[in-house]
């Protein structure tokens, strides 16, 4: 950082010179510099969304297979139930 100040102080004399020149240069890196982090967190963004959705897909899917476990059981039980009925006549 001290090395950038003291090149600072050694050319202020080009730099209050061209004022303009200065601000153009300023402005146009700072503009190319936004584009590139929105771009770049744009994409992040993005893939997060994917990955979020993907993530909410499977936990369907795993409460689906629970749920369908849980009916898989409770027929059992009833098919169970209805063959020990049938037995005993």
């Amino acid at each position: 950082m001290e090395k950038i100040l003291d090149l600072m102080m050694r050319e202020w004399r080009i730099i209050t010179s061209a004022p303009y020149s200065i601000l153009a240069a300023i402005l146009f890196v700072t503009a190319v510099t936004q584009r590139v982090w929105k771009w770049y967190y744009r994409k992040r963004l993005a893939d997060k969304d994917a990955t979020i959705e993907l993530l909410r897909e499977q936990l369907k899917l795993n409460e689906a297979s629970h749920q369908a476990e849980h009916i898989n059981q409770e027929l059992e039980e009833i098919y169970k139930k209805i063959l020990e009925e049938l037995l005993r006549k």
